[in-house]
């Protein structure tokens, strides 16, 4: 009961109670699970490619913390998952700095991937796929490509983020 001489909505039914504390409990355990994960991971990026070969971000995502780390595929930053948490966006870098159209992947790769201490993972995002005009607009004009990587709730996110040019064909 209880000051009011009501009967409290826990007291009648531990089930509830129960509910919630399985409720909090995820929520709090996938929360500092993040947390320690963004503090112990360090993500790097590179322009890997050629005109002829096609451009790429070739991603590593490296655990420098001294515990094994678990992340969902999906949220990893080549996955281009929905949920991965990059973001690319891509201007020409003419007179008129157009913004060029990028497109996403809805593919949702399931399942865990754990790096162990001290080792990396890698993957790439081919630009010509994610920017369907972007070998026309290098014919003309160098390209400026920004992404942006976040892991892990706002608070305790892992951010990342960077940018690249690339040079017109033929200059």
């Amino acid at each position: 009961m209880n000051t009011t001489g009501e009967r409290c909505l826990w007291s009648q039914s531990p089930r509830i109670w129960a509910l919630c504390l399985l409720v909090v409990a995820l929520l709090v355990g996938t929360s500092v699970r993040l947390a320690i994960a963004a503090d112990s991971i360090k993500v790097s990026a590179a322009l890997e490619g050629s005109y002829s070969s096609g451009y790429a971000i070739k991603f590593a995502v490296q655990n420098i913390g001294a515990s094994p780390l678990k992340l969902q595929r999906r949220h990893l930053p080549w996955t281009q998952s929905p949920s991965s948490g990059l973001s690319v966006s891509a201007v020409s870098r003419g007179r008129d700095g157009r913004e060029l159209s990028v497109g996403r992947s809805m593919h949702n790769p399931t399942g865990e991937v754990t790096i162990l201490p001290g080792q990396s993972i890698e993957g790439s995002v081919s630009l010509e796929r994610l920017i369907p005009d972007l070998r026309e607009f290098l014919r003309r004009e160098d390209v400026l490509i920004r992404w942006s990587y976040a892991l892990g709730s706002r608070a305790q996110a892992l951010s990342e983020s960077g940018s690249f040019v690339i040079k017109r064909h033929g200059s």
